[in-house]
């Protein structure tokens, strides 16, 4: 921890806005300890270890300033085909869709799942007769939930199954078969989509996306990355003993 805070501290050099950055970060920790555990400010810092205030602000610091530096490392591991690729296989234009959904919750029981499933395959019947998505809409209005979605993103906070469908839905198009969330049963009908983003665009949401899939599919590379800081930095050490304890400690990461 003291070497680390020497480096990032000569990298990444004290400022107001850290400092309002990692205030901000201890009071959510007193607060939510208040909530949920009863417990004082003062008793936290001392089951935590911290015998001042200061030394908890400091050690957030560390680690707002280890995770920057981590961010930039996955950064610099990520390629340019590995970029070029995720655009050509992921990145899509934005997709206008509206969709009425079967709520029902995923501890339901099997019989009210599906009760919600065939009330959505009843309402796609209606469809198929040659009714509007806006004519059905209104006759099951007490049944259903409704809603415009608008234009979304490939990135965008949805559930995988309701991304797909709209990615691989035509415009004008609705759902042939209900579509599963966690939500329940959606019909979802795709009114437009906008042109695909160029590259240049996109490129640093993508960069961001690829360091998030590297960290999933690789837990240690946190403690890779400072493995390598420290050993740019020039880190040697005189006491073999203690030498042979760090290196037998990060060789499980590596």
């Amino acid at each position: 921890d003291k070497l680390d805070t020497k480096i990032l501290t000569d990298k990444y050099p004290d400022t107001d806005e850290m400092d309002d950055e990692v205030t901000s970060q201890a009071e959510n920790y007193y607060k939510a300890y208040e909530q949920y555990y009863k417990m004082s400010k003062e008793d936290f810092l001392k089951q935590n270890g911290f015998n001042t205030e200061k030394k908890f602000l400091e050690y957030l610091k560390l680690n707002n300033r280890r995770t920057k530096y981590v961010k930039e490392y996955t950064e610099n591991e990520v390629t340019d085909k590995e970029i070029d690729k995720y655009y050509e296989d992921k990145v899509y234009g934005d997709i206008n869709t509206k969709h009425m959904l079967v709520k029902v919750d995923s501890s339901a029981s099997d019989d009210d799942k599906k009760e919600a499933e065939n009330l959505a395959k009843e309402i796609i019947s209606k469809l198929d007769e040659g009714k509007t998505f806006d004519e059905v809409k209104e006759e099951y209005k007490d049944k259903i939930t409704y809603e415009e979605l608008g234009y979304k993103s490939y990135n965008a906070a949805l559930e995988e199954a309701y991304k797909n469908e709209m990615k691989n839905l035509k415009d004008g198009e609705y759902s042939k078969e209900p579509v599963k969330t966690s939500y329940g049963y959606h019909i979802v009908y795709r009114i437009d989509q906008k042109e695909k983003p160029a590259l240049e665009d996109v490129k640093e949401e993508i960069i961001d996306s690829l360091v998030s899939e590297k960290k999933s599919e690789d837990k240690n590379i946190s403690y890779v990355a400072l493995d390598k800081m420290r050993e740019e930095s020039g880190l040697k050490f005189s006491d073999t003993v203690l030498e042979k304890k760090y290196n037998t400690y990060m060789s499980q990461y590596k």
